[in-house]
Formats: C-alpha cells, sequence, structure tokens
C-alpha cells in the first residue's frame, strides 16, 4: 500500500545527507509515510479525517495549507524542533533515545500543543494524541537511522492537525 491507501507505483526516495535535503518534497513523503503508518497503529480517531480533509484540500488548491495556516505550520514546527532538539542534547540525555527520554518528550510535546495559538489549540485532550503521534514517529525514524526526518516529521503532524481543524467551531471562533 501507499501512503495514501493506494498501491504504490512510485518507489520512495532515499534518505540523502545532502544540506538543505531535510526540507525537500522527499524528505516530506518519507515523513508523511512514517507519521501515517504511527497513526494508524495507534488509532488515532481524528487522523482519518485529517487525512481526507488533506488530500481533498491538497487536489483543489495545490498547497499544503492555507496561507493563515503556513505561518502556523511553520512556526509550531520551529517551536516543537527546539523542544525536541534542546532535550536531546541536554546533558542529562546526550542524545541517547530511551523509553524514559520518550516519555519526558510526551509531556514536553503535551504543553507545547495544549499551549499554542487559540485557534489550533485541541477542542478536547487531543494534544496527547500529537505528542504520542510525535514522539513515536520520532523513535521510528530514530530507530531507523533517519533522524533527519525529524523536522518534516512535526510540518507533517501539523499539516494534518489544521486539516482536521478546519470547520471545527473553536477554530471558527
Amino acid at each position: 500500500m501507499g501512503i495514501f491507501g493506494r498501491k504504490a507505483k512510485l518507489k520512495l526516495p532515499e534518505i540523502s545527507n545532502e544540506p538543505g535535503w531535510e526540507g525537500s518534497d522527499e524528505a516530506i513523503l518519507l515523513a508523511q509515510q512514517i507519521v501515517y503508518e504511527t497513526a494508524t497503529k495507534l488509532e488515532i480517531p481524528w487522523f482519518k479525517e485529517a487525512l481526507k480533509k488533506y488530500m481533498t484540500f491538497l487536489s483543489e488548491q495545490r498547497k499544503k495549507v492555507s496561507d493563515e495556516d503556513f505561518i502556523f505550520v511553520q512556526n509550531q514546527t520551529v517551536r516543537l524542533w527546539d523542544v525536541f532538539r534542546n532535550h536531546m542534547m541536554s546533558p542529562e540525555v546526550g542524545g541517547r533515545w530511551s523509553a524514559e527520554v520518550r516519555g519526558e518528550l510526551f509531556e514536553l510535546f503535551s504543553k507545547e500543543y495544549s499551549h499554542g495559538p487559540h485557534r489550533y489549540q485541541p477542542p478536547g485532550l487531543e494534544q496527547f494524541d500529537l505528542a504520542q503521534l510525535a514522539c513515536l514517529s520520532l523513535e521510528t525514524c530514530l530507530m531507523e537511522d533517519k533522524q533527519i526526518l525529524a523536522n518534516a516529521i512535526f510540518e507533517v503532524i501539523e499539516v494534518l492537525w489544521c486539516h482536521y481543524l478546519d470547520g471545527h467551531p473553536k477554530r471558527i471562533a
């Protein structure tokens, strides 16, 4: 199966260490695969709705998100990357992944997701879904030696989150 639920005709790109590759379409495609597989395994309730809205928007608008959401995605991706990088590079962690580190990141990400701009705050307890999705997607990256995809993982999650919230009463208010 392909990333979008259809039989894949194209082979996924290979990881590259060239400067700037982590922001490429190829990196996003690989990150999408990891996030989608992780969300499916976790059975995140809002994921299918978000993916459907994203695919519809992408086919109609030929871009990932609206201009307003794009600014949020960029800012939130940077914030999450900073949280991740600072925690992983702290003297206590030293770049080593463990169940304890995953738990600590889960707490940090939960706070980040619940304290964003009002328009993007979870209407319920979805910040825990978002944090778990981020942690387990990052764990996949690290275990498969694909840590270069970490930033793209955050972007994919944020794009899906924007589409999930699209039309939600809290977001409209």
